[in-house]
């Protein structure tokens, strides 16, 4: 139980912690990610998509809601998971998305 209770622990503060991640390759309407199943990520899950914009990586995950100071991109939805930590997702909305694009779990 103990081990239960550590691991919902860091489970807590990783999700407070403002992870990301980037893009690998897009291709029509398909965006893969580098992240997948390792990383948490289910088949499902909205992703929220940033543009480049305000300031330094290190900066930008201490900053819990809007790490691009409004340069939201657009969402898509995890729809596949492969590889080691992979994941393919479809755009639900927005576009113009490019490699330099940081990926984080939505918020909306």
């Amino acid at each position: 139980m103990a081990i239960e209770e550590l691991t919902g622990n860091i489970i807590t503060e990783i999700n407070h912690m403002g992870w990301y991640t980037r893009i690998a390759k897009i291709d029509g309407n398909r965006i893969y990610l580098n992240a997948g199943r390792l990383t948490g990520l289910k088949v499902g899950d909205l992703m929220d998509v940033y543009g480049p914009g305000g300031g330094k990586i290190e900066q930008i995950v201490e900053i819990p809601k809007d790490p691009f100071g409004g340069h939201r991109k657009g969402q898509v939805k995890v729809s596949q998971l492969f590889g080691t930590d992979a994941a393919m997702a479809r755009i639900t909305n927005g576009g113009n998305f490019a490699l330099s694009d940081v990926v984080r779990p939505s918020t909306y």
